[in-house]
């Protein structure tokens, strides 16, 4: 998990370095430059995106079996009380 989160703050601090070499190219004067460097934004963003839909979904699925097996041990113990 360390790694994954130190290759997602990597991603993210790259990002943030293309969207500042965006800023300063002219769309029109510099058309095929400022083209590549978006679709590869475009790509990154993208990357980041299901990255986190992905840990998002596993996370959703860890907690979820926690709580079922937390009220599985919860009804056990209720019942042993009665």
């Amino acid at each position: 998990m360390l790694s994954s989160t130190y290759e997602d703050a990597t991603r993210r601090q790259q990002l943030k370095e293309m969207k500042e070499d965006l800023s300063k190219l002219s769309m029109v004067n510099e058309f095929a430059q400022y083209a590549r460097l978006e679709r590869r934004m475009n790509a990154l963003t993208e990357d980041i995106k299901a990255e986190c839909m992905f840990c998002t979904q596993h996370m959703s699925v860890y907690l979820y079996r926690v709580r079922t097996r937390q009220l599985h041990f919860v009804t056990a113990v209720d019942d042993n009380a009665l």
